[in-house]
């Protein structure tokens, strides 16, 4: 099967693979080093030339991001779209990164970072940056982010410094 302009592959695990193309977002089943079964799961209406997707293994949520279309929600197992946030084509997503068990974190250039509640399906702003006070975000362009295994967030803020946000210490409540 071929895709049109692809823009994005996530590997879910040894076999299933999703693809965003101009054609939307397809599903691709490998069987013995071959594709043996390629399906649309979200037309190029809901989500066109998708830059970053994501699949949460628990919950089998499929969360992608494109600048044209912003950012959805599909729940693979009902085949529904649950949630689009169509403003965030303003403010870049940079990644998907799962934070604690119903959590998705959400990096943006220019907005800070978002917290995405699987389980209520909520939207909040997490993190942003506050000048007037020490020890805080220095900005709102997080070109990247890493979740370590104590829960500690490492961001790389515009691309020139690494902040490190634990949620224990105090100067971050």
């Amino acid at each position: 099967h071929k895709h049109k302009h692809i823009t994005s592959i996530f590997q879910y695990d040894e076999n299933i693979y999703y693809i965003g193309s101009e054609d939307g977002i397809c599903r691709v089943i490998i069987h013995d080093g071959k594709m043996v079964a390629t399906e649309c799961i979200i037309p190029s209406k809901i989500c066109e030339l998708a830059q970053r997707i994501y699949v949460h293994p628990n919950s089998n949520r499929l969360m992608a991001y494109s600048d044209k279309n912003g950012m959805i929600v599909y729940d693979i197992t009902l085949r529904k779209l649950e949630k689009q946030h169509i403003w965030f084509k303003d403010f870049p997503i940079t990644g998907f990164n799962p934070f604690e068990e119903k959590y998705i974190l959400i990096p943006t250039r220019g907005a800070g970072v978002y917290r995405y509640n699987l389980q209520e399906q909520t939207l909040e702003q997490y993190l942003h940056a506050q000048h007037d006070k020490p020890n805080k975000m220095n900005g709102n362009n997080i070109r990247a982010l890493f979740v370590d295994e104590c829960n500690r967030l490492w961001m790389s803020v515009y691309a020139r410094s690494v902040t490190i946000f634990d949620k224990a210490l105090p100067q971050y409540t």
